[in-house]
């Protein structure tokens, strides 16, 4: 069998920081790009930069047509995403809690869970049902001591014969 990569991009709480979205943009390698809300930038350069994208709570303040897409499900290479931005399920401290959140979540049909909303980057995988809930944190405004980020997730092959690899990256402009 060929090994293939497929690398996803994910990206959460923008808030308007169009340099450093282009900065990951130009220099990330990937082939899908993903927005877990609040970007708080035009739906053009949404629609032409990322590939799957989500509006979060803040999007309504910057253009009251947001809100029309509050979660997302689609597949890449046989695994199940839903990307949500978060606000919906809860406060801040179940967001901090992958245990809690996963329990709360776990009847929908994922793969992947990927959200935002707290700022604060969690990478969590259910052993007993080989599922992953991430959130990749904020680019521009993080919370609790941690620092800008975003996430890579490295597809080796497809779901049936092959294995994930979560990235975790810091936000670095050079």
């Amino acid at each position: 069998m060929m090994n293939r990569v497929t690398k996803i991009l994910v990206l959460s709480d923008i808030h308007g920081n169009i340099d450093i979205v282009n900065y990951i943009l130009k220099n990330e390698s990937y082939e899908y790009a993903i927005s877990c809300g609040d970007h708080l930038l035009p739906k053009e350069y949404m629609n032409s930069n990322f590939d799957f994208c989500v509006d979060g709570n803040n999007d309504i303040y910057y253009d009251e047509s947001y809100l029309k897409s509050p979660s997302l499900d689609f597949e890449i290479e046989g695994y199940k995403f839903h990307i949500e931005h978060g606000h919906m399920q809860g406060d801040y401290n179940l967001l901090k809690s992958p245990k809690e959140l996963f329990e709360q979540v776990k009847a929908l049909d994922f793969d992947f869970f990927l959200y935002g909303h707290s700022h604060f980057p969690i990478n969590y995988y259910d052993k007993a049902t080989k599922r992953y809930l991430i959130n990749p944190g904020s680019t521009t405004l993080p919370r609790w001591g941690s620092k800008p980020s975003y996430v890579i997730i490295e597809l080796k092959n497809n779901k049936e014969y092959g294995n994930v690899s979560i990235i975790p990256k810091e936000v670095t402009i050079k």
